[in-house]
């Protein structure tokens, strides 16, 4: 058992007391309080100058160590670098800064690296791994790749090094989907010049100039479609390698309208004529590729006079709803699109109507053209339509740098909402208490296995994969003894230390977000279960659910990140873009209610996924209230209410 042993200078004063009582009762107290005096002075000069001497029993009050020799070093590196003393983040090179966050210096790891294969490397202190790399996915953005290597150095130290291989995976991935694209749909235009070839070649087809003259020109407009198709292909392509490289060009969007709107007006295009054009005054330029942008547009307005009925107007208005970004709205007044359809139309080479698709000299690829410059802007896009009344693109694009528009960490690219500007709370006090900081990583930690959990339920259920179902269901203990944890830490510090301010906003935040955290994990299992019951080969408005769970799952993955930077405007994104949520499941039931009618035989299945996007939807409202109670941490304020309204986009044609 360890004994009590009280510091030296209460033992001095001790003694300089009892000296002091001890003159006065033999010499009175005048000489007692000269005795008293002169021994609290002599001890302050001596224990000023102990102060001043190195010792080596006296602990570090801060949990956060000083900056190494190293740091120069890890600055000088290009990749993410972070150094790592236990479980805090001590340094940080500028590159890690910019994918993580600022915030992450002195906080968890847990926070910093919010991901449940990090986590478990990162816990084992006396591992030795060999330097061998762990495949981390979600970093940065939803679909980044990065591998993460953990190396000790001097002192219990350790260096973490993240290698950014999203350009490997994406390279490899666009050269399999090259050739299975390239193969599958040049397959149809090439069989065709073929069999004209080889009717040609025939004495008697070869030698009828009228019959020859009508098949060369079949043979020459099949070439050309196959050559506008390897040029897209190409061209999305070289988009996709350039995707996580911003743009930093300066373009005047309303200046770049207007000479797209001229050049397609003076094509000779039957449908010139309708081409309108309305651009708000004094629009700010967007920081963006003026080639790719040109691109997009040729595309958006391009289709909207291919599917457009003839002599309706297709409408181009540009304007600024908010300081931070321009909108352009292409809007035309066709047949519309039906709402199973709406979802997948940036899928390469999903058509809606096939046959009219490659009638118009559609090649496939157009909107997804426009979804990969879109994303690599950092901007937002959104196809709405209505059957029998049209359909409209929403290009939502920022004003300034990316960098400057979004929070360190970055939101979901194609998300359906406005951008906010930047508010992240200060780094006070609270980052430096122990208990705090072990809340705010068990709460990461559980965030990043709810978060994977959610992913791969919806995965499993797409593949009707039953191992990976399983696998959900087990890990969901492990978010549960999480939650205990959380919930027993947190009562523990309000009972022990009575905190106030900062401190007891950020405990109750704790339990509070442990809890909605611990239900998304249910929601989670509850889709893993039902895995078994549904045959998704044959209920065909199962292609929809992967498009809410991305939703959904962006909000949870954004949340997450806002919580770990303390971001109050990032938190208030997050509850806005809940509607988009919200809307999505609306349409979707009505059309999982419509399936279910028309085919009573699937009534049981259609149940299943009814439950499921219930799911979905309610993992949006669990976000939302994370959102809420994140605001409150950051700024010790409730979040200020909004107005629900009427969303702007029809429901379930809401696109991502």
């Amino acid at each position: 058992m360890t004994q009590f042993a009280a510091p030296r200078p209460i033992w001095a004063l001790a003694a300089t007391i009892a000296i002091a009582a001890l003159s006065a009762w033999l010499f009175g107290w005048g000489v007692a309080a000269g005795a008293l005096a002169g021994g609290i002075v002599t001890i302050a000069v001596i224990f000023s100058h102990r102060r001043a001497e190195p010792s080596s029993e006296t602990a570090p009050s801060s949990p956060i160590e000083p900056p190494s020799t190293t740091a120069p070093v890890i600055e000088a590196i290009a990749e993410p670098v972070l150094m790592v003393a236990g479980n805090r983040v001590i340094e940080a090179n500028a590159a890690a800064r910019a994918l993580l966050g600022d915030h992450i210096l002195g906080e968890d790891v847990r926070l910093a690296i919010r991901h449940p294969a990090a986590t478990e490397r990162l816990a084992d202190l006396g591992g030795d791994h060999g330097g061998e790399g762990i495949s981390l996915i979600g970093l940065g953005t939803r679909d980044q790749r990065w591998e993460m290597r953990v190396s000790p150095v001097e002192n219990g130290r350790r260096i973490v090094q993240l290698i950014d291989r999203t350009g490997s995976y994406a390279a490899e991935r666009m050269r399999v989907d090259f050739v299975a694209s390239a193969s599958h749909e040049l397959k149809t235009p090439l069989a065709s010049i073929l069999g004209y070839v080889e009717t040609l070649s025939e004495p008697e087809a070869g030698g009828d100039a009228r019959l020859r003259d009508r098949f060369l020109k079949v043979m020459s407009g099949e070439a050309s479609r196959m050559q506008r198709l390897v040029d897209d292909l190409l061209s999305l392509s070289r988009i996709e390698a350039e995707k996580y490289a911003q743009p930093t060009g300066s373009v005047d969007i309303a200046a770049l309208t207007d000479a797209v709107v001229r050049e397609l007006s003076e094509g000779g295009d039957e449908r010139s004529n309708d081409l309108v054009l309305d651009v708000t005054n004094d629009l700010a330029p967007v920081h963006g590729d003026r080639v790719q942008l040109s691109q997009m547009l040729h595309n958006i307005i391009g289709n909207a006079m291919k599917y457009g009925r003839a002599g309706t107007p297709v409408t181009i208005s540009i304007a600024q709803p908010k300081p931070a970004m321009v909108r352009v709205t292409v809007a035309d007044q066709g047949e519309g699109i039906a709402p199973e359809h709406v979802p997948r139309l940036t899928e390469r080479f999903y058509r809606a109507d096939p046959g009219r698709s490659r009638a118009v000299g559609g090649t496939g690829l157009g909107l997804a053209i426009v979804k990969h410059i879109v994303e690599r802007h950092r901007g937002r896009l959104d196809i709405a339509s209505v059957r029998g009344m049209g359909t409209t693109v929403t290009v939502l694009l920022p004003i300034g740098a990316a960098d400057e528009v979004l929070s360190s960490k970055r939101h979901d690219s194609t998300a359906s909402a406005p951008l906010v500007e930047s508010a992240v709370a200060p780094a006070d006090a609270d980052d430096a208490d122990p208990d705090i900081g072990e809340l705010r990583g068990l709460i990461a930690e559980m965030g990043g296995l709810a978060e994977a959990a959610l992913d791969a339920s919806v995965d499993a259920l797409v593949r009707h994969d039953l191992k990976a179902a399983r696998g959900v269901i087990a890990g969901d203990r492990r978010v549960d003894a999480l939650e205990s944890q959380v919930e027993r830490l947190a009562i523990r510090l309000i009972a022990l230390r009575a905190p106030t301010g900062g401190d007891l906003r950020e405990a109750v935040a704790a339990l509070k977000i442990a809890a909605v955290v611990e239900r998304i994990g249910d929601y989670a299992k509850n889709i893993a279960k039902r895995v078994p019951a549904i045959d998704a080969g044959a209920i065909e408005p199962i292609a929809m659910l992967p498009a809410m769970a991305r939703m959904a799952g962006g909000l949870v993955h954004d949340v997450l990140d806002a919580f770990a930077a303390r971001d109050a405007a990032a938190a208030i994104d997050v509850a806005e873009r809940d509607r988009a949520v919200d809307d999505f499941y609306d349409g979707l039931f009505r059309l999982l209610v419509t399936y279910m009618i028309e085919n009573p035989e699937s009534i049981g299945q259609v149940a299943h996924l009814l439950f499921i996007a219930k799911n979905l939807e309610r993992v949006g409202d669990h976000a939302t209230n994370v959102a809420e109670m994140v605001h409150y941490a950051a700024t010790g304020a409730h979040m200020p209410e909004r107005e629900r309204g009427a969303s702007p986009i029809p429901p379930i044609e809401r696109m991502h």
